[in-house]
């Protein structure tokens, strides 16, 4: 039906409309558009029968080169088996078919085993994950109706296997038996992350902080030279959520001090492996 669809169509846009050459073309048109009409419904009826049939869909399923080269090697060696009748064939597409279902289960397997923590590089907002035990914790100014959202944050969560458990603004008080947030400071196990935003533009500290990783974000006032005063940090991370200005001079400042900076900004992501 589809091939039918499209040459109807490019037929029916090409009949005008009104009387030319002494013939009613409204005639034709009226009855060509609803045979269109009832070709696409049909075709967008079998479509979603289809796709509601059991096991008809295979979501969040993320295969890599190795996985496409062995389910090719299924298709062809079960069209060989097929055409010549032969067992060898037959024999090969099945070692392929196992093959792949146990890399298909190795993937999962360490999925579950994934403890990581995503620093997500975004355009003009900031996003952490915690992946662990298939488990997602997400903190972020977004929403999961924003395009970003759904173009940055769920795919890269569908991808490492995770089901999100719980999405948190910053800000937010929560104690959980894998991780602690208390407003800005975010601790898991005994990585420790400190948020750093303009709430913090009159505090300072007597007693030296330590963290893991310092995140620059909500534009802070503040100058590195006076920042490693206070804290002492391995990592510098720097978030959209900052202008492109001040995040020029933090990245300046922070190379002349001989310190580790990454920018969550037109940069890949910034992980780290728990």
């Amino acid at each position: 039906p589809v091939a039918v669809i499209m040459y109807a169509g490019l037929v029916f846009l090409f009949i005008p409309s009104g009387m030319y050459f002494n013939i009613h073309w409204e005639l034709a048109l009226k009855p060509f558009g609803w045979l269109l009409n009832i070709l696409i419904g049909f075709t967008n009826r079998i479509l979603y029968y289809i796709e509601h049939l059991p096991y008809s869909n295979w979501d969040k399923l993320w295969i890599y080169l190795p996985q496409y080269i062995l389910l090719y090697g299924v298709i062809g060696c079960g069209i060989w088996a097929f055409i010549n009748r032969s067992k060898l064939a037959f024999t090969t597409a099945i070692s392929f078919l196992l093959i792949f279902c146990g890399s298909i289960s190795l993937q999962q397997y360490l999925n579950f085993e994934r403890r990581e923590l995503v620093f997500f590089s975004l355009r003009k907002n900031s996003a952490l994950a915690y992946l662990y035990e298939g488990n997602g914790f997400i903190m972020t100014d977004l929403t999961s109706t924003d395009k970003t959202w759904n173009f940055s944050i769920n795919p890269a969560i569908d991808k490492s296997g995770s089901v999100i458990k719980q999405i948190s603004k910053p800000l937010s008080q929560i104690r959980d038996d894998h991780y602690t947030l208390n407003n800005n400071y975010f601790q898991i196990a005994n990585y420790r992350v400190l948020r750093w935003d303009k709430n913090f533009n009159r505090k300072t500290y007597s007693n030296l902080l330590k963290v893991d990783a310092l995140l620059l974000s909500g534009n802070p006032k503040i100058k590195i030279v006076n920042l490693i005063k206070q804290i002492r940090f391995t990592n510098l991370l720097i978030d959209a959520t900052n202008p492109d200005y001040k995040i020029k001079q933090w990245v300046e400042e922070a190379e002349n001090l001989h310190l580790s900076v990454h920018v969550l900004k037109k940069s890949p992501a910034f992980i780290v492996k728990l």
